[in-house]
């Protein structure tokens, strides 16, 4: 099995919303799993937290202040990132919350030791903390949370039974987020009961939904399959025994071209758009593993090339100039 990119999440309390807490949650889902989650407060923050401590698993560290001026809750989350660095090994990297720069230094020292740190914080992050970091995201950046899903009262039994996210786009972002980041064999082939259990660590409202039930789930991943090209998400059902075991395996990377043309077929002219309109909307896409790196127009135009042969009469090309400037479209049949 490959492994699971594990991430420990470290929260400077005093220095950011606990609101934002959902959507970092998710934002971390998109590069691994976080085994870890704490959040470093003083007294004077722990009323803020309390409720998001306990509707999210968080290890509270209350830490207060040895010497007036002091943030001893800052020196606490160097001292855990110290010794979780030499102490997990499993651990691929650390998400530090925070916008202050006094981080500064520990990025850049467990960069250092080959491990990853992303960082989150409010815009006015002193850039010196930002480009310490692998990569950086800005709290105004993040995805605006999703409203909690509720079932509805005094209906018949079958209709609660229904799911009651009809949003496709929602399911599919949080699917494709959740196979990512689960255990698959070296085909690339992931369990769909294991992906369940990553839907609901990325997030947490899924174990209230109908689409927990594996039959359900299944049904609707065929469904989600059946909107993209041939190939670009397979499923395979072991029927030998019961019940039956559902295996998935995703191109990740055509997903995500294919996704993206879908979300700004708006923009169309004439079935054609923008190659640049594609590539703005991949950017914001991490590259997992040795994926693809989606920014630059000519590594996008190699990864164009490369679809084509995968998924001939599917995508089309071509280039248009005024005699200076080269512009790309592409239209997807």
């Amino acid at each position: 099995m490959n492994d699971v990119r594990l991430f420990a999440l470290l929260i400077d309390g005093d220095n950011i919303q606990a609101s934002f807490i959902p959507q970092i949650l998710k934002k971390i889902a998109e590069y691994g799993k976080t085994i870890i989650k704490k959040v470093y407060l003083n007294k004077s923050s722990l009323i803020h937290w309390e409720e998001i401590i306990n509707e999210y698993s968080l290890e509270a560290i209350w830490v207060p202040n040895n010497t007036k001026g002091k943030n001893a809750s800052d020196i606490a989350l160097v001292i855990d990132a110290m010794d979780l660095l030499y102490n997990r090994e499993n651990l691929t990297g650390f998400c530090i919350v925070s916008s202050d720069s006094d981080f500064t230094g520990l990025a850049r020292y467990i960069v250092a030791k080959e491990k990853i740190v992303f960082g989150i914080g409010d815009d006015k992050t002193p850039r010196a903390f930002v480009n310490a970091c692998s990569g950086f995201t800005y709290t105004e950046d993040l995805p605006k949370p999703q409203s909690q899903l509720e079932q509805p009262q005094n209906l018949p039994n079958n209709e609660q039974d229904e799911p009651r996210d009809t949003d496709t786009e929602t399911f599919e972002n949080l699917f494709i987020q959740a196979y990512e980041i689960t255990s698959k064999n070296n085909e690339g082939w992931a369990q769909l009961t294991e992906i369940k259990e990553s839907m609901k660590s990325v997030d947490n409202q899924f174990q209230s939904r109908a689409y927990q039930n594996g039959r359900k789930l299944a049904e609707k991943a065929k469904s989600l399959a059946q909107i993209y090209p041939k190939g670009i998400i397979e499923i395979n059902e072991k029927l030998d025994g019961k019940p039956v075991i559902h295996y998935i395996r995703i191109d990740y990377d055509a997903f995500m071209f294919f996704h993206a043309c879908k979300k700004n077929s708006s923009r169309e002219r004439d079935g054609w758009m923008l190659l640049s309109t594609i590539g703005d909307a991949l950017a914001k896409y991490p590259a997992y593993g040795n994926g693809f790196s989606y920014r630059g127009r000519k590594q996008l135009l190699k990864i164009v090339a490369e679809m084509m042969k995968d998924y001939p009469d599917v995508i089309d090309i071509r280039e248009e100039t005024d005699g200076k400037t080269k512009i790309y479209l592409i239209r997807v049949k």
